[in-house]
């Protein structure tokens, strides 16, 4: 092959591989912040500044903590603010590790 084939084809290889998309493994770890909308024994929902409302599980290996305190599931109350770890399960299912809580929200 002449050398002005081969640069383009060269060119054209690096460039494809470089299109390659990423496929991302589970469980995905990622922050959430929001206020908590509504809350029942093992899960949670949460409001995010976009609009969009993000369904959390609530496990034994869920931590709670306010005010740098471990607390309990019990704080969190709607409208409460609340910064969330949160491990992606599988695409659409959502655990929460650690709910960092930031002042009171209304009892229902």
């Amino acid at each position: 092959m002449s050398r002005w084939v081969c640069v383009p084809l060269i060119v054209g290889l690096a460039l494809g591989a470089a299109c390659v998309h990423r496929v991302s493994s589970y469980p995905y770890a990622w922050r959430l912040r929001g206020a908590v909308v509504s809350v029942n024994g093992t899960m949670f929902q949460v409001r995010h500044k976009s609009g969009d409302i993000v369904d959390l599980q609530i496990d034994d290996e869920t931590s709670f903590v306010k005010n740098d305190r471990t607390d309990s599931r019990r704080s969190l109350l709607d409208g409460t603010r609340v910064v969330v770890d949160v491990d992606t399960i599988q695409r659409g299912v959502y655990r929460a590790r650690l709910v960092r809580i930031f002042g009171g929200g209304r009892p229902q």
